[in-house]
């Protein structure tokens, strides 16, 4: 039986009047369910049985049927029986949402629609790239130097051809960079307005990139705080534009606002359309004077940025989970090598010091070799003698400082701490290590991995562990497969798969469904994970789903 199907429109959906479609409050609505907001600004929408129909004439019927509220539809596509398209408004989704079953088609059909708040998992491939880059390029003024990308996913050429470009899916965003590093590196004016942005971390390379940037509009998107700018420190911006932020919100004193954000751009002249004083003599001095800015990461080829972050999410959630820390042997090449050293006195750091492989203190040939750890099994082996530990994933900057199809090497920093029973935290630590990958037949596995640990300083440790992804994050993020771990694919097709593989095993361990169940309901949600949770959380509320989902 289809996982949706579960849901028996004549039985478990009310059938609404039509006069109720546009009240979203107020008498009679108090029973109705409210759309929760997308922290993406995106709605995924699925009509029911909507291949059954002409695409133009089930939208103008919609479009029609919620007037006067606009609806303009995003990537639209059929997916086996469905329809699907997105939108970016949430009063269009919540209407959409209170219209399921209440648009009758000629043939008596009632449309059957479920809203759910999403994006998409949207493959970056070379045809894609080149659109991207056409559609830039209609965008770019050569006389003034200037790019306009604003509300970028909503081009034309875009919606004509069902892609989704947004640019706060941070693929797409590299992607843009690296059109600008290439294309237009001297760019004087940016325009990234309306765009639904609110992580900024990888906008660092603009730094690199458009390092003559003089103008930078981001405004009407969802940068929560002045501190997602910090990544931007160095540029010497000299108009800046970020009305219609929730970061504006949380300065009362206009004065304040401007001087906490010049504290963060020294050069700026122009603010939100205002303009500031002069930077004091010393300010200019101190800027013209000071060594190059360091950036917290390098990516030789922004096309590795995706691999790297999924390949060490896996690693280290498998590592930090002591009962399956076996399972990362599969990541190792058969005759892989592997070294620890460690430096540093007192509370945590001295545990490691008897198995450290400091060559600078080891002159014995026979200890070297001893503590150089060989081959799959022996790795394995000497990291289970490891404390329990927890990685913070928000404290790595990555080196990727080769991507080629044959071999992949990065290097992390980062904090980790030792965890205990019946303690939540032990002694946190700051760590190094590189990994060395070579490709195999089906994949990549690491040859050379070599670690390295010491105290970490005041700074790292107030920051450490100070934000944590939200369980949803971590579930839909980085609950790895043990296979995907040991052999990262090296084809569009075998990555699919694996991604497949990852979802299927994530949803299962959040919903207790056995595998065949999981890969049921992510097949009939378009291998969307959150919608398979919405949907199984949903009729997993009604008691809809028989005992055989969680047999094992």
């Amino acid at each position: 039986m289809p996982f949706l199907d579960l849901l028996d429109p004549e039985t478990c959906i009310r059938i609404h009047t039509t006069e109720e479609i546009h009240d979203f409050g107020g008498r009679g609505n108090t029973n109705r369910a409210y759309l929760p907001e997308s922290s993406s600004g995106y709605y995924q929408v699925i009509l029911g049985h909507g291949n059954k129909y002409n695409r133009q004439e089930v939208l103008k019927i919609l479009q029609s049927f919620i007037d006067p509220i606009p609806l303009s539809p995003i990537a639209v596509n059929i997916s086996g029986e469905n329809m699907i398209f997105y939108v970016d408004n949430h009063k269009t989704a919540q209407c959409l949402s209170l219209s399921d079953l209440k648009i009758q088609m000629k043939d008596g059909w009632k449309i059957q629609i479920k809203v759910i708040p999403s994006i998409p998992y949207i493959e970056l491939n070379n045809e894609l790239k080149e659109t991207i880059k056409r559609v830039m390029s209609s965008r770019y003024d050569a006389a003034n130097l200037h790019l306009d990308l604003s509300k970028f996913y909503a081009n034309a050429e875009f919606l004509n051809n069902d892609l989704f470009v947004p640019l706060n899916r941070q693929n797409m965003m590299l992607a843009v960079f690296q059109i600008i590093a290439d294309s237009v590196p001297n760019l004087r004016s940016l325009n990234l307005s309306d765009n639904k942005l609110f992580s900024t971390e990888h906008f660092s390379m603009l730094k690199r990139f458009a390092s003559d940037l003089k103008i930078l509009d981001l405004s009407r998107n969802k940068i929560p705080d002045l501190n997602r700018l910090q990544c931007l420190q160095g540029l010497l911006l000299e108009k800046l534009v970020l009305d219609d932020n929730p970061l504006c919100d949380k300065f009362n004193d206009q004065t304040k606002y401007m001087r906490e954000v010049r504290k963060i751009f020294k050069m700026l002249l122009h603010l939100d359309g205002v303009d500031l004083p002069p930077p004091v003599d010393f300010d200019i001095d101190e800027i013209s004077h000071k060594l190059p800015q360091s950036h917290g990461s390098f990516m030789c080829n922004v096309d590795g940025y995706p691999f790297s972050r999924q390949f060490l999410e896996q690693y280290f959630a498998r590592y930090d989970n002591q009962e399956s820390r076996d399972s990362i042997s599969e990541a190792y090449a058969e005759n892989a090598n592997f070294s620890m050293t460690a430096f540093g006195s007192g509370p945590g750091v001295s545990k490691y010091i008897s198995e450290s492989r400091n060559l600078k203190k080891i002159n014995r040939q026979e200890r070297r070799t001893a503590l150089l750890h060989v081959g799959r099994a022996e790795i394995t082996r000497f990291l289970n003698t490891f404390p329990k530990t927890q990685h913070d994933l928000g404290s790595f900057t990555v080196d990727l400082t080769v991507f080629t199809p044959s071999s992949i090497s990065l290097t992390i920093c980062g904090v980790f701490r030792e965890t205990r029973e019946n303690c939540s935290t032990g002694h946190a630590l700051a760590f190094t290590r590189t990994f060395f990958l070579m490709a195999t037949g089906s994949g990549y596995n690491i040859t050379n991995d070599m670690l390295s640990i010491t105290h970490a300083t005041e700074q790292l440790l107030e920051t450490a562990f100070s934000t944590r992804p939200s369980a949803a994050s971590q579930n839909q993020e980085n609950s790895p497969d043990v296979s995907s771990v040991a052999s990262i694919p090296n084809s569009a097709e075998e990555e699919e798969l694996m991604r497949k593989r990852r979802l299927v095993g994530s949803l299962s361990s959040q919903t207790g469904m056995n595998l065949a169940w999981s890969e049921k309901c992510l097949a009939e949600t378009n291998w969307m994970l959150d919608a398979a949770i919405y949907a199984f959380n949903e009729f997993n509320s009604r008691g809809e789903i028989p005992s055989e989902a969680f047999n094992a």
